[in-house]
């Protein structure tokens, strides 16, 4: 290894300042290999550098496989009055089972960002589904169960299948880069992150097919169903695309514990991580508690299934908005400072908007809501990994969700506390946790006003493709001379 590579390899990650310095020795002592290696694969594959058909069906399937786990997760929380009724257990006993999900998924993620690196991209994916798979059908035995067990065995399948959550969810960047193009990422991450399709399903369907205590097992037994036909097809998928997809797509990240350095030196990572925290945490703790938050203004589980998915149906929206257009302009960061601030103006709209008879008001501040959150998230993962690089888009991902789950494990927890008594009006109403998570979104916003960061991951890829282009360019007119 040259002397003055070995020099950058031993430079310590003190700052954002530093990682630039780092990228610009790095670029510049890689360009010609990288370049070398891009050309021959060109002539090799005509195909490189395009994104594959098999990417789309993957795409598909890691979709499937989410919207499991998504499942999952809200069994029992859209159906709060039932759950409570056919668990034999008070509604803070049914907000567990969704604060055993975030805590299983802190835990897991510790390792996700090493284990993607160490076993690939179609493994993690795979152990993920697994996970899901065993631990809804756990879950599922509860039904054959006395009354009594009927809690502890659900909550044991809900940590089972929440292991394998972080597998899933933590992988969308690493997928997108290791299978797309710098066309189609941003898409590709969008509807993986920002389309909720379990989500929309659960607080639907689950609602209006479990419309007593009797029915509930319906629903146990579909999830184990589905959970099992979308493992099938990551046991016989490609683990790989047949060519990279992107000039970064195949080279080297930086090592896990020096990536790890880079990450907690880097202040605009730290900044981000906490307008993530923000927006996450208070989406995971509001689609879990949406239930308990209406039913006391005389709202059914039905009406509050209506609000949840208008609430995701927003994702929609937001897949068909923000992936095309980080993909074509790159704005990521106008995109952030936009909606950010429209983000916390949101939450101030569900705190004064929550009242009796006024459905569709409440559903416009969730459809709102949702959309700016849903919008933001991509975004977010995808900027997090260009002002990283290159520190793996794996590592990066894995450190937001955890610390996303840690806040809404904390975030959950603080407003089931702040359930008022049976002595208010209207009783057990969440006033004051709505109040709570406003002020939240507005703090947590506030590290938007002292972000700066560069699109490195984006900006190395145009740059070794410009250069490419220019090399073909020089070696398609030589070609006559030769001849």
């Amino acid at each position: 290894m040259p002397e003055s590579q070995q020099h950058f390899r031993s430079l310590p990650y003190l700052s954002d300042t530093t990682m630039d310095i780092q990228q610009s020795l790095q670029s510049s002592m890689s360009d010609t290999s990288t370049l070398d290696q891009a050309m021959h694969e060109k002539e090799e594959d005509p195909e490189s550098n395009q994104t594959s058909l098999m990417a789309w069906f993957e795409l598909a399937a890691l979709c499937a496989l989410a919207s499991s786990c998504s499942i999952m997760w809200l069994s029992f929380s859209v159906v709060t009055d039932v759950s409570v009724v056919w668990l034999n257990v008070n509604i803070s006993s049914v907000s567990w089972l969704g604060n055993a999900t975030a805590l299983m998924y802190i835990f897991t993620s510790l390792i996700t960002g090493w284990f993607f690196e160490k076993y690939g991209v179609k493994n993690s994916m795979l152990v993920g589904a697994l996970f899901n798979m065993v631990g809804t059908w756990i879950r599922a035995i509860a039904i054959i169960c006395p009354t009594g067990a009927r809690f502890p065995v659900a909550m044991l399948g809900q940590c089972i299948a929440s292991l394998g959550q972080p597998f899933v969810y933590n992988i969308t960047t690493k997928f997108a880069s290791v299978w797309f193009s710098i066309r189609h990422r941003g898409t590709a991450n969008t509807i993986l992150t920002a389309i909720p399709f379990g989500a929309a399903v659960a607080t639907l369907v689950i609602p209006a097919v479990c419309k007593s205590v009797e029915t509930f097992p319906y629903v146990l037994v579909g999830a184990g169903i589905y959970s099992t036909i979308v493992t099938i097809p990551f046991l016989i998928m490609p683990a790989l695309p047949k060519s990279q997809p992107s000039v970064t797509a195949g080279t080297e990240r930086t090592p896990f514990l020096k990536g790890c350095r880079a990450l907690f030196s880097s202040l605009n990572f730290w900044y981000l991580m906490i307008i993530f925290c923000m927006v996450m945490g208070l989406e995971t703790s509001i689609l879990t508690l949406l239930t308990p938050i209406m039913l006391p203004y005389g709202y059914t589980n039905n009406q509050a299934g209506i609000a949840g998915f208008v609430r995701l149906f927003s994702g929609f929206a937001a897949g068909t908005i923000t992936g095309p257009l980080i993909d074509k302009t790159g704005q990521h960061l106008l995109i952030l400072r936009l909606f950010v601030p429209l983000l916390c103006l949101t939450y101030v709209m569900m705190y004064i908007q929550i009242l009796p008879n006024a459905l569709w008001v409440f559903c416009m501040a969730n459809l709102l809501n949702g959309l700016f959150t849903l919008m933001l998230l991509p975004v977010i993962l995808e900027l997090a990994i260009e002002i990283t690089y290159p520190v793996s888009e794996s590592l990066s991902t894995s450190m937001l969700w955890a610390s996303s789950q840690i806040m809404s494990f904390f975030i959950t927890l603080i407003m089931d506390k702040l359930r008022s008594g049976s002595d208010t009006t209207p009783p057990n109403n969440m006033d004051n946790a709505l109040l709570f998570a406003m002020i939240l979104a507005c703090v947590g916003g506030l590290p938007i006003l002292g972000f700066k960061g560069k699109l490195r991951r984006l900006a190395q890829d145009k740059k070794i493709s410009d250069q490419l282009a220019i090399r073909k360019s020089v070696h398609d007119e030589e070609q006559p001379n030769h001849e």
